[in-house]
């Protein structure tokens, strides 16, 4: 009887720390669930907030670009091809902007090519250009003409220096209608991608600046 008792005992002791360590496991994992839960909507939530503000940075970066190009193509001086005025009205802007601007022009429909800028390539800012240089046959001319409107050309080699770049393009019209040439916004993808690790990211993250492909 005694041994029985015993084993009992033992049975409801063993019983017992079971439903214990159940019970304890149960809550240590409902716990972990509840903070990994937690957690991943923290980052998700996180996440989501770098990416609409780096977002935000980059299309405003983008869209002061487009405002300056449609701005310059609207210029009387542009339009009517003022040589005397043209390199002055483009070098003030790219010096206004020069951490990630290169240069501004002006293709024309015959071929002429008028374009100031600032660093390598340029003499007195003016663009060292091939003596066979034709606008017309440049990557950036022809998707412009493509387009119809503004857009940004792919990134291509430019012909004044072995970089590779982008450029922010717009055709240009004259009032009556007259097609004139092509505008062109250059920025070197290095000066891009400074500016964009300029971008103040919290967590130690960071942002990667792609097209399509």
């Amino acid at each position: 009887m005694v041994r029985t008792a015993k084993s009992i005992k033992s049975q409801l002791i063993i019983s017992i720390v079971v439903t214990t360590i159940i019970f304890l496991g149960t809550m240590l994992l409902t716990g972990f669930n509840l903070m990994k839960n937690y957690s991943l909507t923290n980052a998700q939530e996180l996440a989501a907030t770098v990416l609409n503000d780096t977002d935000n940075n980059i299309n405003q970066f983008f869209s002061e670009i487009e405002n300056l190009a449609r701005s310059l193509a609207s210029y009387k001086v542009v339009y009517r091809i003022d040589e005397n005025h043209l390199k002055d009205l483009f070098l003030a802007n790219v010096m206004a902007r020069k951490e990630y601007m290169r240069a501004i022009y002006l293709g024309t429909k015959e071929g002429r090519m008028f374009e100031c800028g600032y660093g390598e390539g340029f003499l007195d800012n003016t663009a060292v250009l091939p003596e066979d240089y034709d606008p017309r046959i440049r990557p950036w001319y022809k998707e412009a003409v493509a387009a119809g409107d503004y857009t940004i050309a792919r990134p291509y080699i430019y012909a004044s220096i072995k970089a590779l770049g982008i450029t922010a393009v717009i055709p240009v019209y004259h009032p009556d209608g007259e097609f004139v040439g092509i505008l062109g916004i250059d920025i070197l993808l290095d000066s891009l991608t400074n500016l964009i690790e300029e971008l103040k990211i919290q967590k130690q993250g960071k942002a990667i600046l792609i097209n399509e492909k």
